[in-house]
């Protein structure tokens, strides 16, 4: 019997899943920021958003850190985080615990970040 996820699974290794408020999490809208993207401008869909509700973000989002705010800035999953803030509303409105979503750090250039969703 396996001892451990890696071994049970025949990975070659593993890294840290980092979980996030959606609401703290800054949606790059600046048009000179090498993390634009805009699709950031989209509506948000509700069926993502629906579908969240009910089993929580399954990919996790990437994200860096801003060096010179300070804040975590999100690389790739806006939608997920924008369906995530939606859902959160009505989990909120329902009194129910807030999701989080899951996110890895981008440990690339910002200039390069969004070649990881082409």
């Amino acid at each position: 019997m396996a001892k451990n996820s890696i071994d049970a699974y025949g990975a070659s290794g593993k890294t840290n899943l980092l979980f996030f408020d959606p609401d703290k999490l800054v949606l790059v809208t600046d048009t000179a920021s090498p993390l634009y993207d805009p699709r950031v401008d989209l509506p948000v869909n509700a069926d993502l958003a629906r579908n969240i509700d009910f089993q929580g973000v399954l990919q996790p989002i990437s994200v860096m850190k801003n060096t010179e705010t300070g804040e975590t800035e999100v690389a790739v999953g806006r939608q997920r985080v924008k369906a995530a803030r939606l859902a959160n509303e009505w989990r909120r409105a329902r009194g129910e615990p807030l999701l989080q979503v899951p996110g890895q750090v981008h440990r690339g250039e910002r200039r390069t970040a969004l070649t990881a969703i082409i």
